[in-house]
């Protein structure tokens, strides 16, 4: 999906938080292909502050967009 149709996505179903199995998730948008989407999860995991909706598109080399959860610091408690 473009990145238009992924914060349109993004907005009206998921907003910035899901519950998946009773453990909340941060909605994000990154790019499509896997390659791009590793490397920007890369730089996510060193440090999620960095996160806004826009900066995926300065990793993504297809112009292309999806949808991810990612466990928030909360949701890390249901699994101690």
């Amino acid at each position: 999906m473009t990145y238009e149709e992924a914060v349109n996505l993004k907005s009206n179903i998921y907003g910035n938080i899901t519950i998946e199995n009773n453990i909340p998730h941060y909605v994000i948008i990154v790019p499509k292909n896997p390659k791009d989407k590793n490397t920007f999860l890369k730089l996510l995991k060193d440090d999620f502050q960095l996160y806004n909706d826009s900066l995926c598109k300065k990793y993504s080399s297809d112009g292309k967009y999806m949808l991810y959860a990612i466990i928030t610091e909360e949701g890390k408690e249901y699994y101690l």
